[in-house]
């Protein structure tokens, strides 16, 4: 299994004159995303592997709230890597989030939680804010079909397609990103911004 070491957003802001010297780079160097000659590697914390993922949470939502397919690789945000059936992992503010859908809820698991001192409580609090659970998704959609017969028709087609409540930073620096490219080439500008001037959060 290919090692991931995500890294903090706000953190590779914070060198932004760097930043923003490298969004230039891979703007316009073609060819493989790669750090900059002298860049020293940084040190990272091992986390717990996915092997030993074995506290999953609840977020108390089915797919009527939210499809992970129809929500992290659609372009809204490009911290989410897709690691197994029905399973992605990513980054929220400092946590490396495994999520996963069964048959009838979405389930996490924080990987550094313990390195951060946080507990389900708080974590699943971040993870509602992010996914903005506190509107209701099967209420809009109930509106929207009831307004409009064409979404009526395709609704069906794309239960819990959620809107995420992003970090307004993280989520700008993505759209910058994102002028005259595809989803993929922006997921690794994105990655790469994070990797060279981010925090290192860990390994999975």
């Amino acid at each position: 299994m290919q090692t991931f070491q995500p890294r903090g957003f706000k953190s590779a802001i914070a060198h932004l004159p760097c930043a923003l010297n490298k969004l230039k780079l891979i703007h316009f160097r073609s060819g493989k995303l790669t750090g900059e000659k002298g860049h020293s590697p940084r040190t990272h914390h091992t986390v717990r592997s996915t092997a030993s993922m074995t506290e999953w949470t609840s977020l108390g939502i089915g797919h009527a709230e939210m499809t992970l397919d129809l929500t992290l690789p659609t372009g809204q945000s490009f911290r989410w890597r897709k690691t197994g059936d029905d399973r992605y992992t990513g980054v929220i503010g400092q946590r490396i989030v495994s999520l996963r859908q069964t048959e009838s809820e979405v389930e996490y698991f924080v990987h550094n939680s313990q390195a951060l001192g946080s507990d389900s409580e708080q974590d699943t609090e971040v993870l509602s804010d992010y996914f903005n659970l506190s509107t209701s998704l099967t209420e809009l959609y109930a509106t929207f079909c009831a307004r409009d017969p064409r979404f009526n028709d395709i609704s069906p087609y794309f239960p819990g397609a959620r809107m995420m409540r992003q970090d307004p930073v993280e989520c700008l620096f993505s759209f910058i990103c994102s002028s005259n490219n595809h989803i993929s080439r922006i997921h690794g500008m994105v990655e790469h911004l994070c990797s060279g001037y981010g925090t290192p959060l860990g390994a999975v």
